[in-house]
């Protein structure tokens, strides 16, 4: 795809359309264009293949039911958000029926409609993991890596802020500092490990679900972790099919298991990635950034590993970019799942060794993680049918109770 998160409105009315776009434009959406019903909304939305279409929905026209009818009919995989200033429970009731995602009464604020597009999307996204056969076969949480080729990049900074913001909206989750060579998550979340990955390895035949807890740290924000040992030669001890036993244990306790790795294809990353629903892949606009994640994505269509399960996120380091975040997706050959903006806010919690979802709540960064926690978890904690979490989390609780960047990259792509 190539391309942002892009969105389409369709609306016949032309002043409803500019304040629907004005929401679009507050969040990290693309609008890609707007037309009126009928045959121009289908051709246009044939033209443009948007991720999301937004569409008014009105109490006494058909043709706005006849339009959402025929979108879905030339495009079944782009889902829809219908909308409409008729707050009334048959326009709801109809507009589910003719296969809309989501219906949002007008008027509705940004955070409503961010919230409803991010379901649509987390919602396409499960159906495309059944589809692919990625869901897990027993009831278990999620399993997410967050991996990038190289050091320096922010994994540790995005798997800190991401793994926050998923607990303060409520889900269980616990976060694995698999980083062989010199872990620092526990650095990033301020807390002093007691015991680490090494102390359960050595003991992984005997714990339970009771006793999992006590070779975990507890943040204040309700994350758990797993910590890496203080010294790098300690993971000698850490093999990588005990690891694996490790991480299922997790699953079958939390609904969520974030693994932060290192900047190689090691063993232990490679196990990591093998176990993951999904692989949150860290990449900047920085040329050498780009060049390895190319040589890494070409090493994992070697080894065998799925590519699909791969969500690109940019994380623009600088507040000058070398490259364009959508050349990066063109020449990764993957659309760009989340933009991570450079923000002094976000440094300046780096060099506190705090996340900024502490230290600045209510900044523009904050916010950004908050949004790429709603984008995985398709939105409030206690919603089982948005987002990767919310398909998982439902599965536990039924099992249980569930322009290329440069000539030379361009040469080696090929």
């Amino acid at each position: 795809m190539g391309r942002l998160p892009t969105v389409l409105i369709v609306d016949q009315n032309i002043d409803r359309r500019f304040k629907v776009k004005q929401l679009v434009g507050e969040g990290q959406y693309q609008l890609c264009g707007e037309v009126g019903y009928g045959a121009a909304a289908v051709s246009l939305a044939t033209e443009v293949r948007p991720d999301v279409i937004l569409c008014s929905m009105e109490k006494l026209l058909a043709r706005s039911i006849q339009t959402i009818e025929a979108l879905i009919d030339v495009l079944p995989e782009t889902p829809v958000v219908a909308y409409s200033p008729d707050n009334d429970l048959e326009v709801a009731r109809q507009a589910m029926q003719t296969g809309a995602r989501d219906f949002l009464a007008l008027p509705m604020t940004a955070e409503q409609l961010t919230h409803a597009i991010n379901s649509a999307l987390g919602s396409e996204e499960r159906r495309r993991l059944r589809a692919t056969g990625a869901m897990p076969p027993t009831p278990q949480g999620l399993v997410m890596t967050v991996f990038g080729p190289k050091g320096g990049i922010g994994k540790t900074t995005v798997v800190t802020n991401l793994a926050v913001a998923l607990a303060n909206s409520g889900h269980s989750l616990v976060v694995v500092d698999a980083d062989a060579g010199f872990g620092d998550v526990a650095g990033m979340l301020d807390v002093q490990p007691e015991r680490t990955i090494v102390d359960l390895c050595q003991h992984i035949e005997n714990v339970t679900r009771e006793t999992l807890p006590r070779f975990l740290l507890s943040h204040d924000s309700g994350l758990m972790l797993l910590a890496a040992p203080p010294f790098a030669l300690d993971w000698r001890q850490v093999t990588p099919e005990k690891f694996r036993e490790i991480i299922d244990l997790l699953a079958r306790s939390f609904d969520v298991v974030m693994i932060d790795t290192s900047g190689m294809l090691d063993e232990i990353s490679l196990k990591a990635l093998q176990a993951s629903s999904f692989i949150l892949w860290i990449t900047t606009t920085e040329f050498s950034s780009i060049k390895d994640s190319q040589s890494a994505l070409r090493a994992l269509r070697q080894l065998g590993l799925r590519e699909d399960n791969v969500r690109l996120v940019v994380n623009e380091i600088s507040p000058v970019n070398d490259v364009r975040p959508e050349a990066v997706s063109e020449t990764l050959d993957q659309p760009i799942f989340w933009r991570i903006p450079y923000d002094r806010d976000l440094r300046r919690s780096a060099q506190v060794g705090k996340p900024v979802m502490e230290t600045a709540p209510r900044s523009k960064i904050a916010q950004n993680f908050r949004d790429l926690a709603g984008r995985i978890s398709g939105g409030d904690a206690e919603e089982t049918s948005g987002g990767f979490i919310g398909r998982f989390r439902s599965k536990k609780r039924q099992g249980a109770e569930e322009a290329t960047i440069t000539a030379t990259l361009e040469g080696e792509k090929s």
